[in-house]
């Protein structure tokens, strides 16, 4: 896993935001919604934070910290996002939403195979495939169930008379522009103000989480010893959100990150011999372990990032800072970002963008959809 935000050589469009986020340690504090009375909020590499913080003197991100958005749990409103309200601003580390929205759908099982050839001997048939992937919420699991061989016997004298599993259906993404369920080759990804796309057109402070990618179906099973019918892949989680409304100074250095990515769900898993594979998961936990870049999952949306400097007297971008709400597997699924900014203008020529839409207001008020190649 990387320690902070780097720009891949690989094709932006395959790139996941295991790639493309401000990577983090090892889980160190809690940070829940709080008034902080005048007091400083300086984070550590680790901790995480959500909901909105108000009555900062300071907020700081110190050089190599990369502090973690709470994802989003279904039930409480004030995960998956954050907001911060201080006098003073100091980015030098990252702040990371990268899979902290709305949560993909689970891929499906694979349907069970004959565990031998059907040439006049009694096989097991397949049952049939997993369940539909179910949301990565407390109140019920991520991961496509498995097809498991019946119990039952068939006489057969050709592959004609094998029955072999049919394959579970993938989950549909969570959030209100959540990817369909999908099977085959069929792509739904999260979208973020839109179907399978980045559809916003507001020009207000609004910003939104990205919504899961659509579970894919698993293999439909096979009448052969040589058949391993492998679970859908996982649909990825929508990014966050991340709202900064510095009043006296901002400040942005060269190495800082905001990330608010979607992902990649989880590749399904294979099955021994006749055994159905196991639907991918659609849980963030599993970035960098069997989550794969190059699967046929659908990715998660961008998120959310806006800036709000229209109050601040200092405000000072180093060149090489990063702001990113890429989508997990398609350009067409990043985030926006919003930038709202007095005088002087807000340099984003200096800066790592990518983003699905970048809308920006202030004295010299620009308003364009920056969709990142």
């Amino acid at each position: 896993m990387i320690s902070r935000c780097q720009i891949n050589p690989l094709p932006r469009w395959i790139m996941t935001g295991l790639f493309l986020a401000c990577s983090f340690a090892t889980r160190a504090a809690d940070f829940p919604p709080a008034d902080h009375a005048g007091s400083d909020l300086v984070l550590a590499d680790g901790d995480v934070i959500w909901g909105t913080h108000t009555g900062i003197s300071t907020f700081r991100l110190t050089t190599g910290t990369v502090a973690r958005v709470a994802p989003f749990d279904g039930t409480d409103a004030a995960t998956g996002m954050v907001e911060i309200h201080a006098d003073h601003m100091d980015l030098q580390g990252g702040l990371d939403a990268t899979g902290s929205g709305y949560t993909g759908g689970a891929g499906g099982g694979g349907g069970g195979s004959c565990l031998q050839p059907c040439f006049g001997v009694f096989v097991p048939g397949g049952s049939a495939g997993g369940i539909a992937g179910q949301p990565d919420y407390p109140a019920s699991g991520c991961q496509g169930g498995d097809g498991l061989p019946s119990i039952v016997s068939r006489a057969g004298i050709s592959t004609y008379m094998c029955s072999p599993g049919a394959a579970g259906s993938g989950g549909h993404g969570d959030g209100p522009f959540g990817g369909q369920m999908a099977g085959g080759a069929a792509f739904h990804p999260g979208g973020y103000a839109a179907p399978e796309t980045n559809g916003d057109t507001t020009t207000d402070r609004s910003t939104r989480m990205g919504s899961g990618g659509g579970g894919q179906a698993g293999a439909n099973g096979v009448c052969d010893m040589s058949g391993y019918p492998a679970g859908g892949c996982g649909g990825g989680r929508g990014g966050g959100i991340i709202r900064l409304f510095p009043v006296r100074e901002f400040v942005l250095r060269s190495g800082a990150c905001l990330s608010a990515n979607g992902t990649l769900g989880e590749l399904g898993y294979f099955g021994p011999g006749g055994y159905a594979g196991t639907g991918g998961s659609c849980s963030q936990k599993h970035l960098g372990g069997r989550g794969d870049m190059f699967s046929n999952g659908n990715g998660g949306a961008g998120g959310g990032i806006l800036l709000d400097l229209t109050r601040t007297t200092v405000n000072l971008v180093e060149p090489a800072a990063s702001l990113l709400t890429t989508g997990g597997d398609s350009p067409a699924t990043g985030g926006t970002l919003k930038v709202f900014h007095a005088s002087p203008a807000f340099p984003t020529d200096n800066l790592n963008i990518q983003a699905g839409r970048v809308f920006l207001s202030g004295p010299t008020a620009a308003t364009g959809w920056e969709i990142y190649e």
